[in-house]
């Protein structure tokens, strides 16, 4: 869309109605608004948990910022309570202590990869190396988010992570960069 038509509005918006979806009664009214489907009644049944991570707006990062921290970061400071009401109570220490763990780990492991990528592309076997190496982050940033999940004090039947990343499309410069 062009500038000034409202889709940062329209994601705010959205983000806050997933955000609802928790409330039975918002949850319900919205499935029978948006869906036409036998499944309704199954849907309805369910219970529904979005965790909406604070949005990033792209437009005002340069070369030196990468997003694949920042959202590491975001995911972080969602779950960042979780983690420090967790933390005070004996059963949980292991989790809490694993999911850091783990966040200090695919930072480390993302830093590695990215200083390999930037040395060592220049032949097949390393390029097979840097894409091993990617491949073994993304399983890593999988078991994270089950752990976090698993340190929230309810658990829902389906369970989301929503990072909102904003105006991409304005930097110019390094969009295109941030995406790869």
């Amino acid at each position: 869309g062009v500038r000034g038509s409202g889709k940062t509005t329209a994601m705010d918006e959205f983000c806050r109605i997933l955000q609802d979806m928790h409330y039975d009664k918002k949850k319900d009214w919205w499935i029978r608004q948006t869906l036409e489907t036998d499944d309704i009644d199954r849907l309805l049944e369910k219970r529904f948990k979005f965790y909406i991570t604070a949005p990033i707006d792209a437009s005002l990062l340069d070369e030196k910022d990468d997003l694949f921290e920042l959202i590491l970061v975001n995911i972080y400071r969602k779950f960042q309570s979780d983690l420090e009401i967790s933390s005070g109570k004996n059963t949980e220490m292991t989790k809490v202590q694993d999911a850091i763990e783990l966040f200090q780990e695919i930072f480390r492991m993302y830093h590695v990869s990215q200083e390999n990528k930037l040395e060592n592309l220049h032949d097949s076997f390393s390029l097979m190396s840097y894409l091993a190496g990617s491949y073994e982050i993304q399983g890593k940033v999988a078991d994270l988010i089950d752990k976090l999940l698993d340190l929230t004090q309810i658990r829902y039947d389906f369970e989301y992570i929503v990072i909102a990343i904003d105006d991409l499309d304005l930097n110019l410069h390094y969009g295109y960069q941030m995406l790869e």
